[in-house]
């Protein structure tokens, strides 16, 4: 009698490489943008060279944002706006910025790290409270991925009415990362390790709306080595068996 063949259980080292290229990304990011603000000085092809080049790469960044909640909407539209507008000195601030909190990790602790120094003060009884201000103790940080058809133009609102559900006596701290498609929830699990519950509506679609080369080679490979397929009437209860195999410990809740 012939053993059934198990699907290959995702490696270890697939999320560790996965994550270090989105730091590649902002690392090359910060590159360009440096090279263009020193090009400032130079003739102006020169210029719109550096400039090109730091918006192709800001291009690229954008297709894996979407799996994490930091930098988050605000701060990517306000760095969008000083590509936009030539303001290279500016850009290559707010990339260090962000750069260094990714590699801290000082966003889960600090609200001053969700916000550009142009921007408004933010409601911090909606961010995390800086642990040791105004006696507010550490309390730990992780990320809940929602998965819903619901579209991209109500996400923000969505991402409010949880926030009012917040507690001063909450023992931790989440922000929410949503998507929309059974392929962009399998990748945000690997890419982003700070995900730690799970949010399956029903009604959801199957294809990724990401058209990254390195994304759909990673999406193809996890998909293979787990056996998740999109053979199912239902993809949201599909994808909660499949994210099960890809993550066993990630708690996970249906709507």
């Amino acid at each position: 009698m012939n053993t059934p063949v198990k699907p290959e259980v995702p490696r270890v080292d697939q999320f560790f490489m996965a994550g270090e290229a989105r730091f590649d990304r902002w690392r090359a990011l910060l590159r360009a943008s440096r090279t263009w603000d020193r090009s400032t000085s130079q003739q102006d092809s020169s210029k719109a060279e550096q400039r090109a080049a730091v918006t192709n790469c800001f291009q690229e960044l954008l297709q894996w944002e979407d799996f994490f909640a930091y930098p988050g909407q605000k701060l990517l539209a306000s760095l969008d706006e000083r590509i936009a507008s030539g303001d290279a000195a500016g850009a290559t601030r707010l990339i260090q910025s962000i750069s260094d909190a990714l590699l801290t990790h000082s966003y889960r602790t600090s609200a001053g790290d969700w916000e550009s120094e142009d921007q408004a003060s933010i409601n911090l009884a909606e961010r995390v409270p800086v642990a040791g201000e105004d006696g507010a103790a550490h309390r730990p940080y992780f990320e809940v991925l929602v998965v819903s058809p619901a579209r991209r133009t109500v996400w923000q609102e969505r991402a409010q009415d949880f926030r009012k559900l917040r507690r001063p006596l909450d023992r931790f701290v989440y922000e929410l990362v949503f998507v929309s498609s059974f392929e962009d929830a399998v990748l945000a699990t690997i890419l982003n390790g700070s995900i730690e519950a799970v949010i399956v509506y029903d009604g959801i679609s199957f294809s990724s709306s990401h058209n990254s080369p390195v994304l759909r080679e990673i999406l193809t490979s996890q998909l293979a080595a787990s056996g998740i397929t999109q053979n199912s009437a239902d993809f949201s209860m599909a994808l909660a068996r499949g994210l099960k195999q890809v993550r066993p410990e990630l708690d996970l809740f249906s709507e």
